[in-house]
């Protein structure tokens, strides 16, 4: 896991944001990927959502005050059974 605080750029008064990286486990297509972007873009709070099928895995920027990590969540996330 990975995780540093940034700024956002663009406004003066610009929230910090965080960045966290995670294994995604299941994927097999881009559809996938884009399945798991939509979903995670969804979440009030998050700014950007990468997912990568390639490396199995997701970088997402968000706002750590709106947005709570449970240890949980720092778990590999499996798509949908096949």
């Amino acid at each position: 896991m990975t995780g540093s605080s940034e700024r956002h750029t663009g406004q003066a008064d610009a929230t910090p944001l965080a960045s966290v990286r995670f294994p995604v486990e299941g994927m097999t297509c881009a559809s996938c990927v884009n399945r798991i972007e939509r979903y995670l873009t969804k979440v009030e709070g998050v700014e950007s959502a990468n997912v990568n099928l390639a490396t199995d895995s997701a970088s997402v920027r968000y706002d750590p005050s709106a947005v709570r990590l449970e240890d949980s969540a720092r778990q590999p996330v499996s798509t949908a059974p096949r």
